[in-house]
């Protein structure tokens, strides 16, 4: 499902746990600088947070190159449609 993330909005990294599944780094927080179209992902173990696929170019820190996609996470109230 394409759902959009407004420019400002708090999203979490993804880390590598248990079993090589995918969680939400709660410690590593990024703020999306242009709105972006997202993909809902079917991931479970996000507890009060949904995972998205999101180019990474919506972001300034990360070092990854335009056009790669990355995995964030939204608290399941915070995201518009």
């Amino acid at each position: 499902m394409s759902k959009t993330l407004k420019k400002g909005q708090r999203v979490y990294l993804s880390t590598i746990g248990h079993n090589n599944f995918v969680y939400p780094a709660k410690e590593k927080q990024e703020i999306v600088f242009v709105e972006s179209q997202v993909k809902e992902l079917s991931f479970v173990g996000g507890g009060s947070c949904l995972a998205y696929l999101i180019d990474s170019s919506a972001f300034y820190s990360t070092d990854m190159l335009q056009g790669h996609k990355m995995i964030v996470w939204v608290d399941k109230n915070g995201i518009g449609s």
